[in-house]
């Protein structure tokens, strides 16, 4: 289970002193209208015009406050402009690739457990690229302004969502090919099974969200000015003001850091089970001969196949000098033989069963590890913060940019899957080609 808890601790250090952000405000003389009165007997239109300046004067002091919050907002801006361009290229590559994904998977496939399970993966991530991406977009443009508690309570709670959804149907997958490789005796898991497991999956997946529409919303910080009289209120998506001094934030925190936490050691532990059995397999069929291998590989067939007819040609193609009494078992074996060769060139071009489960195994595998590898620099980040508030204000100014890049960094985890499926599954890539090209000739027929 897994949050958008990536800025729950950052209220330990949520602003820094103003002179950090590398401007310098000068004091305004600030006056009160019965000082000028009291000091100066002059016609109306005199001190008309005196208080005319006067208001000048507290105009241009609203005007510095508001030039502050515009120069924290560029300052900030500028440390998160690496994250920018990371949820920019995520942006264009996870919507059109996760559509895509969507498609192949719903009309250009056979049905099965994996393409359900996978389709629900790729539909949350599309979810999230379409609904996260974007305000996360406009958070980092105006990142001291952005006052829309609404808007910040719906991204969260989405991101959380969709999250937690992409992890539990890790988990299933897991516990598929778990069942599938090194329990084969089990009873396999069906496609309507398959379909219930993903409807629960998605519920659970949005009810474990829940505490974050309580926990975000609009957070407000008083900044004083050095030097000048005046006090700034920042606003920005962060922990909501009427929970920020609650132990609730801690409690989020632990609650998805836990159920991350969980997640990554049930795939550890089945994907290593999984690597060991199929580590021992491959160990097992080259140590053996065709027959003892496991049925079911068209492997082991064909090479049994073709072993068995190589060897009675030759017997028969001695014997069939004698005379023309065998022909009709030559011609027998010779069928077979064809048959035989026809299983080999079949195996050559897909693969056969096991090869093909072998390589569907090692494609989940790599979407988990991408998955659990890119919230580690979040884990890591959360971990220090908790620790030593102050860390991100000590940075230098690179070191910040890197902090803020890698606190979004499993963000990718939404968009690259798509790319991972076409390297890794040739059914994947025709069904991309068969879409494609469906979409071309409904075109050409529309425009005929």
């Amino acid at each position: 289970m897994v949050g958008s808890a990536n800025d729950i601790g950052y209220l330990s250090s949520p602003t820094r002193n103003i002179s950090t952000f590398g401007y310098k405000l000068e004091q305004q003389p600030i006056m009160k209208p019965p000082d000028i009165w009291d000091a100066y007997s002059l016609p109306g239109n005199q001190s008309a015009l005196l208080m005319a300046q006067f208001n000048t004067v507290v105009n241009a002091t609203m005007i510095s406050s508001e030039e502050v919050i515009k120069q924290m907002n560029a300052s900030q801006f500028h440390i998160l402009l690496p994250s920018l361009v990371l949820v920019c290229v995520l942006l264009v590559l996870g919507i059109p690739g996760n559509l895509i994904a969507v498609l192949v998977y719903a009309m250009k496939m056979k049905r099965s457990t994996a393409g359900y399970f996978i389709m629900t993966l790729a539909i949350s991530d599309l979810i999230n690229c379409v609904v996260s991406l974007p305000v996360e977009i406009a958070l980092i443009a105006d990142f001291w302004t952005f006052d829309y508690p609404l808007l910040c309570k719906f991204s969260r709670y989405m991101s959380a969502a969709m999250n937690n959804t992409s992890s539990f149907i890790l988990a299933a997958i897991a516990v598929e090919r778990f069942r599938s490789i090194c329990l084969p005796l089990r009873p396999k898991c069906s496609n309507l099974r398959a379909k219930v497991a993903c409807a629960v999956i998605v519920l659970c997946a949005i009810c474990s969200a829940i505490p974050m529409i309580i926990c975000y919303g609009t957070f407000t910080h008083n900044q004083t000015v050095n030097d000048l009289n005046i006090t700034i209120q920042l606003k920005t998506c962060l922990v909501d003001d009427a929970v920020v001094n609650t132990g609730y934030p801690l409690f989020i925190l632990i609650y998805f850091f836990v159920g991350h936490l969980t997640v990554f050691m049930i795939l550890g532990v089945l994907y290593s089970c999984i690597a060991y059995r199929l580590i021992k397999g491959i160990e097992f069929s080259d140590n053996k001969n065709g027959l003892l291998q496991r049925q079911g590989s068209a492997y082991s067939m064909t090479s049994y196949t073709a072993h068995f007819t190589t060897k009675t040609t030759r017997q028969l193609s001695l014997e069939s000098d004698a005379g023309n009494s065998l022909r009709p078992k030559c011609q027998l074996v010779r069928t077979q033989s064809t048959n035989s060769n026809f299983e080999m060139n079949m195996t050559r071009r897909h693969g056969g069963q096991a090869f093909r489960t072998r390589r569907l195994t090692c494609m989940l595998f790599l979407v988990a590890s991408v998955f659990e590898i890119s919230f580690i620099p979040y884990l890591v980040i959360v971990s220090i913060r908790n620790h030593h508030p102050d860390y991100f204000s000590q940075l230098p100014l690179f070191g910040q940019m890197v902090y803020q890049f890698f606190l979004r960094f499993y963000l990718i985890n939404c968009a690259v899957n798509p790319i991972i499926y076409c390297f890794y599954n040739q059914n994947f890539r025709h069904g991309v080609k068969r879409l494609f090209r469906s979409i071309r000739d409904t075109l050409q027929g529309s425009d005929s």
